[in-house]
C-alpha cells in the first residue's frame, strides 16, 4: 500500500480482527475486518476497515468488497518538493484533504492559494481574482518560466 503520510509504497505488518455477521449457516458470509499497523518508513499509524466475505471452513477473509482508510482521516499521498515554500505546501495539502468531503471548500482554498501566489510571488494585485488572472494572462513576462 501507499503510506498516507509519506507516500512511499510499503508492506505493513497488520494486526487484524474479523467481525462476523449473525448469519453463520452459510460457510461464506459477510464480515468486517479491521486492520491496524505502522508504516515501516515513517512510523505513522494506519488503520483501515475492509468489508468482504469470511470463509468459515478455511478461516480466511475472501472477496473484498470495500477497503476504507479510517486513520489518518485524510491521505496526503503526494510528496511535494522541499523547494515549495511552506505556506503554499500547507494550503495545497489542506486543499487535497478537503476535496473528498467538500469540493466547494477545496475550490475556495485553491482560489486562496492562487491569490497568495499572485500577491507574494508575482506582485499581481487587483480588485478581484478575475482581474488578477487577466493581468497574469495578458503579460508575457509572467510566462517566461512556464
Amino acid at each position: 500500500m501507499i503510506c498516507p503520510y509519506c507516500g512511499i509504497g510499503v508492506n505493513i505488518d497488520w494486526d487484524s480482527n474479523v467481525y462476523e455477521t449473525q448469519n453463520k449457516e452459510d460457510f461464506r458470509h459477510k464480515c468486517l475486518k479491521t486492520l491496524a499497523g505502522f508504516c515501516p518508513e515513517c512510523n505513522g499509524f494506519i488503520a483501515k476497515v475492509q468489508e468482504g466475505f469470511w470463509d468459515r471452513n478455511n478461516l480466511i477473509f475472501i472477496d473484498i468488497i470495500a477497503d476504507q482508510l479510517v486513520y489518518p482521516k485524510f491521505s496526503s499521498n503526494r510528496v511535494l518538493s522541499a523547494s515549495i515554500p511552506e505556506p503554499y505546501r500547507k494550503n495545497f495539502q489542506e486543499e487535497e484533504q478537503v476535496l473528498p468531503i467538500g469540493p466547494k471548500a477545496s475550490a475556495t482554498i485553491s482560489r486562496y492559494l492562487l491569490q497568495l501566489i499572485f500577491h507574494s510571488e508575482l506582485d499581481i494585485k487587483g480588485k478581484n481574482l478575475a482581474e488578477e488572472i487577466d493581468t497574469f494572462a495578458k503579460n508575457p513576462i509572467y510566462h517566461r518560466n512556464l
